[in-house]
């Protein structure tokens, strides 16, 4: 099953954002093969059906975009799909302040000033701004090793629309922290007291978190390959998404790996790509920033990638492709903002053999 969402279609169909080879999708259709415009559109090679948009469209929570009445209104005026479900991670040792995530609308809702807040569930140890949605820590010493679960309601002028936030509370033991301005400490542990500097420090072990320092910029020269399975790669601390900064030929990737999450980084490259992706499976793209490059994200591989999920990403001022997806099984792509891209390209038309 592939599913593209209402915000990430409208994206691609204005900027021609993806490439998707080999991917049964049901989606609008459009421009042709064989050649590139760069605002043509949606461009594929793969086995797409002309549909309309609320065909394809279907959201996870069940919502649809509203029942047409006979003068082509919407019966129910006051629901609108303005978010989705959405989870978050946070180390138990986390300090007041941390931020936890941000509370993400589908990027064709954001410039109209929302509200948020807080309708049922677990608030005591969080603080949320009801303005950002961001979410962090204001009581660290409830926070809950199982978890918690919040309700949180988005109001937007006349319409509202409701999800369910899951915050996975991290033991400490399973937490690599890395902070690029610790390059000084000659006691570098990878414990939040004394964290690596660089993730070159570091060494993979399958079912820990490897989180970077918000506001710090990692440069790194190698690649920041992942080697084991059931891996996460995020942040802590309070400020602006970490960035990893890459001269390698990929700023993050994985080769055969499964349970992979990376959430809630700035990935920046100048060489090939953001993060590249070789026949992973079950593997979550969250809250990201990523640019420069050739494409911002590449799926491919065989056997086939699947149990693939990206939301909320954003990806821009690539030289091809924001987003290049081959022969991959089970895709899902929501609320993802894809701009700026295929900048090699020369206007109107570049043919295929010269982008």
């Amino acid at each position: 099953m592939h599913r593209i969402y209402p915000a990430l279609l409208k994206r691609f169909s204005e900027l021609g954002a993806i490439i998707l080879c080999g991917v049964a999708l049901s989606l609008v259709s459009c421009g042709g093969s064989g050649s590139k415009d760069k605002d043509a559109g949606l461009e594929t090679d793969a086995d797409v059906t002309d549909g309309s948009a609320t065909d394809a469209l279907v959201t996870t929570d069940g919502h649809s975009d509203g029942d047409a009445g006979e003068d082509g209104g919407v019966e129910d005026p006051q629901w609108r799909d303005l978010f989705m479900d959405q989870s978050f991670v946070v180390p138990t040792n986390a300090e007041v302040g941390d931020v936890v995530g941000l509370v993400r609308l589908y990027p064709t809702v954001l410039d109209q000033g929302p509200m948020f807040s807080v309708l049922d569930g677990s608030p005591a140890p969080f603080a949320m701004d009801e303005v950002t949605g961001l979410i962090t820590v204001a009581h660290p010493e409830d926070l809950d090793s199982t978890g918690h679960q919040l309700t949180v309601r988005v109001e937007l002028n006349e319409y509202w629309d409701e999800a369910l936030m899951t915050v996975q509370v991290l033991n400490p033991e399973q937490v690599v922290f890395i902070d690029p301005d610790n390059a000084e400490d000659p006691s570098k542990d990878g414990t939040r007291a004394h964290p690596f500097a660089s993730w070159a420090e570091i060494s993979w072990e399958a079912g820990l978190a490897y989180l970077q320092r918000r506001g710090t910029t990692s440069v790194e020269t190698e690649q920041v390959a992942i080697g084991q399975n059931d891996i996460l790669l995020g942040s802590y601390g309070v400020g602006d998404l970490p960035i990893i900064d890459s001269s390698a030929t990929h700023g993050v990737s994985a080769w055969r790996k499964s349970g992979i999450t990376v959430r809630d980084l700035e990935v920046r490259s100048s060489a090939t790509s953001s993060i590249n992706w070789s026949s992973p499976t079950d593997l979550l793209v969250t809250g990201c920033v990523l640019h420069g490059g050739i494409w911002g994200m590449r799926f491919t591989g065989d056997p086939p990638p699947s149990g693939i999920q990206v939301l909320f990403t954003e990806i821009f001022d690539t030289g091809d492709d924001g987003m290049f997806v081959q022969n991959t099984e089970q895709i899902e792509i929501g609320g993802v903002y894809i701009h700026n891209v295929n900048t090699r390209w020369s206007p109107p038309e570049t043919p295929e053999t010269e982008a």
